[in-house]
């Protein structure tokens, strides 16, 4: 591998390059002469080894770390919800969100309790809206981030675009208890304007 590397930027190869190239040909000489020499002598490259797996598990300490901070965060956040608490919700799902960035429950739960910190603003509810379409790309197996989206589309008068967000969340996982009341709810409250229709035409 050595051999291979030192032929391909042999300054033989470059003469026709630009200085700058040449220059950054250098310097990966440089590096892999070091890596070579290092990697060669039993002593050295025992001890690089003993580096790199001291920096490997350092590296899977910081992160289960940082996993199990985030984790924390958003068992606080949903205690806070549960007790309406909702700012104080917002800020321990954000820093869930920020500790574990990919994790989709977060971003919606982060979501949800925007909306609630203040039902009224409608820049929030843009807001929350996001978080949860952010949480729908990053957990597409996972119900709850279509039960948000679903609920927030409905307080923004899309009724048609909130079924089908409970319905997929009905797919996803039967014993949604909160998707089918949505369903239902939704279906009563259809039934109920055709019968009002109905019932001014008749007039």
């Amino acid at each position: 591998a050595y051999e291979r590397l030192a032929t391909q930027i042999h300054p033989d190869r470059l003469v026709g390059a630009s200085p700058p190239v040449k220059r950054l040909a250098a310097q990966i000489r440089e590096r892999v002469d070091e890596a070579y020499a290092v990697l060669s002598d039993p002593i050295r490259r025992t001890g690089y080894q003993i580096e790199s797996q001291r920096a490997s598990r350092a590296t899977a300490s910081a992160q289960t770390g940082s996993t199990l901070d985030a984790e924390r965060q958003f068992q606080e956040g949903e205690a806070a919800m549960r007790q309406r608490r909702y700012e104080e919700a917002v800020a321990c799902f954000r820093k869930a969100t920020q500790a574990a960035p990919d994790a989709g429950e977060y971003h919606a739960h982060l979501g949800w309790a925007v909306h609630k910190a203040d039902p009224e603003d409608g820049s929030r509810l843009g807001e929350a809206i996001n978080h949860v379409r952010k949480a729908i790309k990053l957990a597409r197996s996972s119900e709850k981030p279509y039960l948000f989206m679903g609920r927030l589309l409905k307080v923004a008068d899309e009724p048609d675009a909130a079924e089908k967000m409970f319905t997929r969340a009905v797919q996803l996982q039967p014993g949604c208890f909160e998707a089918l009341r949505e369903l239902r709810l939704l279906k009563m409250r259809r039934e109920k304007s055709k019968g009002l229709v109905r019932r001014l035409l008749r007039r």
